[in-house]
């Protein structure tokens, strides 16, 4: 079980134990909230998703979308094909490395720059230098 699953499943099994609680009225609203570590409004609105949906209400939601940063499946796949015919017994720590040293290959100038009408300003000086 994974960390962010645990602490869902910690979550609604604490304020299942508020809940019965606060029904019970052994408890008030903020000092249920207070016991879980929330504030009185998000008592409120775990009340209310607990009302519609039942203890799977409390569920974060987000954690079951993929991450829109995630690589596609076949990228992924292509890659690790490519690593393992082109570079057999080379680390990917010395790989990353060769390929940050590599410098990149130059921008051709274009036609404005080749004719000198659109060149670099000459770089700025470093100011006073003081002895």
């Amino acid at each position: 079980m994974r960390r962010t699953q645990l602490l869902q499943e910690l979550r609604k099994m604490n304020f299942e134990n508020a809940l019965t609680l606060w029904s019970e009225q052994r408890l008030t609203q903020a000092e249920a909230a207070r016991m879980l570590g929330i504030c009185e409004r998000t008592f409120r609105r775990y009340l209310a998703r607990s009302e519609d949906d039942g203890l799977d209400g409390l569920i974060d939601k987000r954690l079951a979308q993929a991450s829109p940063r995630k690589a596609p499946a076949d990228e992924v796949m292509a890659l690790r094909d490519r690593y393992r015919l082109r570079h057999i017994g080379c680390s990917v720590t010395r790989l990353s490395r060769h390929f940050a040293l590599t410098p990149a290959p130059p921008v051709p100038a274009s036609p404005t720059e080749q004719s000198g009408h659109a060149a670099w300003p000459p770089p700025r000086t470093r100011g006073r230098r003081r002895p």
